[in-house]
């Protein structure tokens, strides 16, 4: 009986270690499950370092970005719409500007890319651009990216657009002269003057014909007669107006607080992008107020 006992005790002994060891072996071979990485947003890509880029395009309406967590500063690059040609003449090209901007995570942003002027329509591009004259080009729009409630005060970087040409005389660029705000003049005698820091531009004179209108906050004044219309910005460019010809209308003033401002080349698109470094968010894009 002392036999029979101990060898059955022995077998029930051995046969529970043998049954943890095969359930420690299992646990030390299952797989691991991997966290996957925050989805990006549509519009975003990741290069192959940390930064992450979010590419805005013209859309005809305001566009929105949330600020993610951990993101204090984005790195913003505007480029302003041209302005439209009047026959074969050319309208003025946009401007670039850029600027690192100081951000809180969860802040919603405001993005409008600006509209091309019309080829010999006269209609204004999108974001601020100016009305252009009979066979002229409209002004183009501005891009620029807000803050707050998205307001026209609330602009924290603007590149403006170039003034649309006359029917006899090319626009104004956007941009005057690297790093300063001022948008060029238009050309001829009618031509709408560009926008400056603190001031729209001047409407062309028309002699005895009317004259361009001026300038205004954030729109290009309008051209008259066969005139360009001007270019959108912090402050728009003037309009420009019948002198012997249509003048072209004036480039936009644009704002780049301790960034860079210049001119973009004649094939540039208008387009906002933000860049950003390693966060623990992926920030958000969307439609915000749709085409217009």
């Amino acid at each position: 009986m002392t036999d029979q006992h101990t060898k059955t005790r022995r077998r029930w002994y051995t046969s529970g270690v043998c049954g943890a060891a095969v359930v420690g072996a299992s646990a030390l071979l299952a797989p691991s499950v991997a966290v996957a990485a925050p989805a990006l947003p549509a519009g975003c890509v990741q290069g192959s370092g940390s930064a992450v880029t979010c590419t805005f395009t013209f859309t005809g309406g305001a566009q929105s970005f949330t600020v993610p967590e951990g993101v204090t500063s984005l790195d913003v690059t505007a480029t302003g719409a041209r302005g439209g040609n009047g026959g074969s003449l050319l309208g003025g090209v946009g401007a670039v500007a850029t600027r690192a901007l100081p951000v809180t995570p969860g802040d919603a942003l405001y993005v409008l890319v600006g509209g091309n002027g019309g080829d010999g329509t006269g209609s204004a591009g999108f974001n601020g651009g100016g009305v252009g004259g009979t066979g002229a080009g409209g002004g183009g729009g501005a891009s620029d990216v807000r803050t707050g409630t998205g307001e026209m005060a609330d602009r924290q970087i603007v590149a403006s657009g170039g003034g649309g040409a006359g029917d006899t005389y090319i626009g104004g660029g956007g941009n005057l002269a690297p790093n300063a705000p001022a948008g060029q003049a238009g050309g001829g005698g009618g031509a709408g003057g560009g926008g400056q820091a603190d001031a729209g531009g001047v409407g062309g004179n028309g002699g005895d014909n009317p004259d361009g209108s001026a300038g205004l906050v954030g729109v290009g004044g309008a051209g008259s007669e066969t005139g360009g219309g001007g270019g959108g910005g912090w402050f728009g460019g003037g309009g420009g107006a019948e002198n012997f010809g249509g003048g072209g209308g004036g480039g936009g003033s644009s704002y780049a607080p301790d960034g860079t401002i210049g001119a973009a080349g004649v094939d540039a698109v208008s387009s906002v992008v933000i860049t950003y470094g390693a966060g623990s968010g992926t920030g958000s894009l969307g439609g915000l107020f749709g085409s217009s």
